[in-house]
């Protein structure tokens, strides 16, 4: 093989391995930001039903607050116990307008706090008193109003979200009976849902979409005196509407949320057919948006009717999101620089590459062939070299800098605290520069000859494979006492070292050895190696120094 085809075959082999190296490391990143962001986003799950738990809370007290009073009101028993008599039209109209006048004041004190719905229904599901439509009366409300029908056939409370004629709203309707415990008629004290938004935005800090499912909502829009709720086409799912206030524009939560999660609707589509909270995120220049899907459920059918959807920025992942594309850039330009170092060592000529020169000269096409698989398995340990002493930093690095981002976030990164921290990284990064000028000095062409001490020679050999050689659980037993120097070529002895050593670890993987072992030892000007893979068999020890004999497959080096 000429010079040009061989230095073009490195470069292919060195661009192959540069390409699977930045892909392992693109899968590895996105694996290891997925299992970062995942937790964070169940935070905010957990965040929104939070929220949503206090506020049902919150209105339970005070509907539970407006019922008992309601009750203690010996005129409101006293009415609606008449109704369970029969009496003229205009006699219940007597009572009605009664009734009305007695709870007016009150109705207005919790219509301020919240309360839509203040609403009598009597025993036949037909409706008594609007305190919020006093003028509408008599309907009957079977068809419409599960929780009417369930709260006169049992008696018992109902709470829930519950679909009315015009409005949905989350209901608590209790049953009335008089002193002598007859069931007298169900009382319903109901919350609309935008105050479920107005929670969010004041309480929680939270910008919030209610999307109401089409199929239970057929009209555009229901009024009431102080209030316009209008729906349109939601950005997030085609079978929800967007519940509009004041809070809302139509550019900002329709046309802009419609581009923003153009790429998300697939998943968004896919995730709320499951019925069940999620969250999902996508990055908005250099923020990340987190939006949260609550699920609401129809008590009538258990299906989900309503989605509570948040929007909310969060540093924490726009943090890691850009660590992950530093690292991954930094890692791209490390890679490149080891393969024009590994390409630099493959070219150069040394006293080794003139030995091959001359024996090609006498057996060219079998020392070519041996020369090109013992080059490929050089690079390959080189590779697993790197990539041994570069994990423990790298993955220092990374931790010191999500310790950074999460101090950052909660106000406990102080200058101390940032300082100490960047020094850490500075020493990481400082341990990979050296990892590489050990690999570049290693094999530097030298030909002087200097005064060197085996135990340097041998501690120089250590810094380049100890790790490899530990992560496949050998023991390096070290006994370094040689104290003198010796007039020798450095280079060249480490090579012959790093190939002994080689060799003992292959011998005992090989052989599957129990408690493996690699035994280096210096006294004065001798320094010997051994393992306790059980030596060279006896049948081949005369062969060991003839030329291209091997015990490996070709393969192997």
């Amino acid at each position: 093989m000429s010079r040009v085809k061989h230095k073009f075959s490195i470069i292919a082999v060195l661009v192959i391995l540069f390409i699977g190296a930045n892909v392992t490391v693109y899968y590895m990143t996105g694996l290891n930001i997925r299992h970062k962001i995942e937790p964070i986003l169940t935070n905010h799950i957990k965040n929104i039903r939070t929220h949503y738990e206090a506020l049902l809370y919150h209105q339970k007290e005070l509907a539970n607050l407006m019922y008992q009073s309601t009750i203690e009101i010996p005129e409101v028993i006293e009415i609606l116990s008449k109704l369970q008599s029969p009496i003229s039209e205009d006699e219940k109209t007597r009572l009605r307008d009664r009734l009305y006048d007695r709870l007016l004041p009150k109705y207005r004190r919790m219509r301020a706090k919240g309360v839509l719905q203040y609403h009598f229904v009597l025993k036949d599901n037909t409706t008594f008193l609007r305190m919020h439509k006093p003028n509408r009366y008599n309907d009957d409300l079977s068809e419409v109003r599960y929780s009417f029908r369930y709260v006169n056939e049992t008696h018992k409370i109902f709470r829930g979200f519950d679909q009315g004629r015009t409005t949905h709203a989350f209901r608590n309707i209790y049953p009335i009976f008089d002193a002598n415990g007859t069931y007298l008629c169900a009382l319903d004290i109901s919350f609309p849902s935008e105050v479920l938004q107005a929670y969010l935005t004041e309480i929680g800090n939270v910008h919030s979409h209610l999307l109401v499912n089409r199929n239970i909502f057929s009209v555009k829009s229901w009024k009431r005196k102080d209030f316009a709720l209008k729906y349109f086409p939601s950005a997030e799912h085609d079978e929800y509407m967007l519940t509009m206030t004041t809070e809302h524009t139509k550019e900002r939560c329709i046309t802009q949320n419609r581009v923003k999660l153009a790429n998300l609707r697939d998943e968004i589509d896919e995730k709320i057919a499951k019925q069940d909270g999620f969250a999902i995120y996508y990055e908005d220049d250099d923020k990340a948006k987190v939006v949260t899907f609550y699920p609401i459920k129809e008590e009538e059918r258990g299906t989900t009717v309503v989605w509570i959807v948040s929007y909310e920025d969060d540093y924490m992942i726009a943090t890691a999101l850009e660590f992950n594309r530093l690292l991954r850039v930094t890692l791209f330009f490390l890679f490149m620089l080891l393969g024009y170092f590994i390409y630099t060592i493959l070219t150069q000529k040394n006293i080794l590459d003139i030995q091959v020169k001359e024996e090609l000269r006498k057996n060219r096409q079998k020392d070519t062939h041996m020369l090109h698989q013992s080059r490929l398995a050089q690079m390959g340990e080189m590779m697993s070299m790197v990539a041994h002493q570069w994990r423990q930093p790298l993955s220092a690095i990374s931790s010191t800098s999500t310790a950074i981002g999460v101090k950052a976030k909660i106000n406990k990164l102080d200058n101390e605290t940032a300082i100490n921290l960047s020094d850490k990284i500075l020493e990481y990064v400082e341990h990979l520069s050296n990892t590489i000028n050990d690999f570049r000095d290693f094999f530097k062409p030298n030909r002087e000859r200097v005064d060197i001490g085996y135990t340097e020679i041998v501690t120089s050999v250590l810094n380049i494979i100890e790790t490899s050689v530990r992560n496949k659980h050998i023991e390096l037993e070290l006994d370094l006492n040689s104290t003198i120097s010796i007039y020798i070529y450095p280079n060249e002895a480490k090579q012959v070292i790093l190939n002994l050593i080689q060799n003992a670890e292959d011998a005992l993987l090989e052989k599957k050895i129990e408690n493996p072992k690699i035994i280096i030892e210096t006294n004065d000007n001798v320094l010997t190696i051994s393992d306790n893979a059980g030596g060279v068999p006896e049948d081949i020890i005369e062969h060991i120094f003839e030329p291209y004999f091997s015990t490996k497959k070709s393969r192997d080096g």
